[in-house]
Order: C-alpha cells, then sequence, then structure tokens
C-alpha cells in the first residue's frame, strides 16, 4: 500500500504532489489554473515542469482556506480624484485641419 504525502515530506512539490497534500481542498487542475493567474504562492514561472510548491507555499495555502481572502491583495481603494477647478474650453482653431473645418461647418450650418 502506498503512502499518502503529507506537507514536510518533499521541499518542493508538482501540481499533482501539491494536490495530494492538500486534498480535497484543490485538484492538480485548480492549483494549475490558480497558480498560472498568481492567485496562489508558488515557485517558479508558467509552463511545464517549471512550476512547484514548497512547502512554505502550501502552509499559505491552507491557512486561506481557513480564512478566504487572505490571499489576496488587497489593497486600498484609491483616493477619488479632486474634480476639476478651472475648465478651460480651448479654442476651435486647436483641432481644426482642412477636413475638420469642413466637418465643423456642416454641423454648424
Amino acid at each position: 500500500m502506498t503512502r499518502r504525502l503529507r506537507l514536510g515530506d518533499q521541499d518542493f512539490y508538482t501540481f499533482e504532489e501539491a494536490a495530494e497534500v492538500l486534498a480535497p481542498l484543490y485538484t492538480a487542475n485548480t492549483l494549475r489554473r490558480k497558480a498560472y493567474s498568481g492567485a496562489l504562492p508558488h515557485h517558479g514561472g508558467q509552463g511545464r515542469g517549471k512550476v512547484c510548491f514548497s512547502n512554505d507555499d502550501l502552509k499559505q495555502i491552507m491557512a486561506a482556506s481557513a480564512n478566504p481572502g487572505r490571499l489576496a491583495q488587497e489593497k486600498p481603494a484609491p483616493a477619488p480624484l479632486p474634480e476639476p477647478e478651472n475648465v478651460v474650453e480651448l479654442p476651435s482653431f486647436f483641432r481644426q485641419t482642412s477636413r475638420s473645418k469642413a466637418i465643423h461647418r456642416g454641423k454648424a450650418a
């Protein structure tokens, strides 16, 4: 009988191995999709055999599953931009070319 992988058995885990450690929270495909989108902590880049999960990564994922939203990069909402005080209308000659003059004359008439 094969022994199930547990956290700390290895230094780094593939998607399938990490899914075995994190079962039933995540499948290998879910881990792959979320790692590639940057929603889960991982090591490496995108592509076959280049992404792996460390023990610390799996601990963070497990802690976040107990506290949803913890992994999400919560950024404070930006302060609203102040309303412009003095909006100056530019003279029409700033945007006129021979083509736009003909268009503007047509609309003004």
